[in-house]
């Protein structure tokens, strides 16, 4: 497993004078289609992620989608004067390739012990692997507890499942108080884990140009022509998003500089592939070796821009 289980997007959590981090989970994709949860029979409600993954939660309940994570909220999150004393998110992770099968594995157990102990380092495990009948299978329980610096009992509890080559938690931290109240209704949910098949947008079902020029040059007067060092390159891309899930794309770059009568010019193709799904305006690329990146996107006639972070692109249909 790479180090991405409960380590995403970046929470802080005050429980009593420590602030627990948990970053980088990513919600692995979907292969077969899977039923309705059968606790969606009591009153709630069923979340739905466009890369098929889904679960029931109670309706009060809050499902924040924070890309790389989920963050549960309930109707009355607790706090004290520090801050937030709960947190629960649902990550996800690939363990394809390291013959997990069970997670009751114990490479899954050492894996959270990891993750646990950089956030928050006074956690330790306690008792052995407790058992979650699930909605596909068994799922394990595992938990932690310990003393903050302000001598506040903090407990930590992970509902995992493993589905195919993907391992899915709710990883609760909290005082102790506020998770013995949740954990019925944490037990629900997570038991109600599925899988189905990703959605998908058939306006971006197409093959898409992206192109963009630089250039730069010394603006020294005491350069000439001759002398000033110049740079300037290419960068062509094509993106082929297949209507059956896959994707393709393909990157060229052109780069010339020099100064002095010296050109030196390079050229680079690099090409990358792996599935997709898009949902809420979302576009979810995920690569052959389990990494992804998240575009927010918009399709305007035979235009695509995408959005990740701060950079924008624009795409033209080829």
């Amino acid at each position: 497993m790479t180090t991405r289980l409960v380590t995403t997007a970046v929470l802080f959590l005050s429980l009593g004078a420590a602030s627990l981090r948990a970053e980088d989970g990513a919600s692995p994709a979907a292969k077969d289609a899977a039923p309705v949860p059968a606790i969606a029979a009591e009153k709630g409600k069923v979340f739905r992620h466009p890369i098929g993954f889904s679960f029931w939660h109670p309706a009060a309940w809050t499902v924040k989608d924070l890309d790389e994570c989920l963050q549960l909220i309930p109707p009355d999150p607790k706090s004290n004067d520090d801050g937030p004393t709960e947190l629960y998110l649902v990550v996800g992770e690939s363990v394809a390739g390291e013959g997990i099968r069970s997670p009751s594995d114990p490479k899954v157990g050492a894996y959270l012990d990891e993750q646990l102990q950089a956030v928050a380092p006074f956690l330790r495990r306690k008792g052995g692997t407790g058992r979650l009948d699930m909605t596909r299978g068994q799922g394990a329980i595992f938990d932690w507890e310990g003393n903050n610096p302000k001598g506040n009992a903090v407990l930590a509890r992970a509902f995992v499942g493993v589905f195919d080559d993907n391992a899915v938690a709710l990883v609760a931290l909290a005082l102790k108080e506020p998770l013995a109240a949740r954990e019925e209704t944490l037990r629900k949910m997570a038991a109600s884990f599925g899988f189905g098949k990703g959605q998908t947008d058939p306006a971006l079902a197409r093959t898409w140009t992206f192109i963009s020029n630089h250039a730069l040059s010394n603006t020294s007067p005491f350069e000439t022509a001759w002398s000033r060092a110049q740079l300037a390159g290419e960068k062509t891309a094509t993106l082929a998003l297949g209507a059956d899930g896959t994707w393709t794309r393909v990157t060229k770059t052109h780069t010339l500089a020099g100064a002095g009568g010296v050109w030196l010019e390079d050229k680079s193709e690099k090409t990358s592939r792996g599935r997709w799904n898009a949902g809420d305006g979302k576009l979810y690329l995920m690569y052959d070796d389990d990494s992804w990146t998240i575009y927010q996107y918009r399709v305007e006639g035979n235009t695509l821009r995408l959005v990740c972070g701060k950079q924008g692109e624009t795409w033209e249909a080829r």
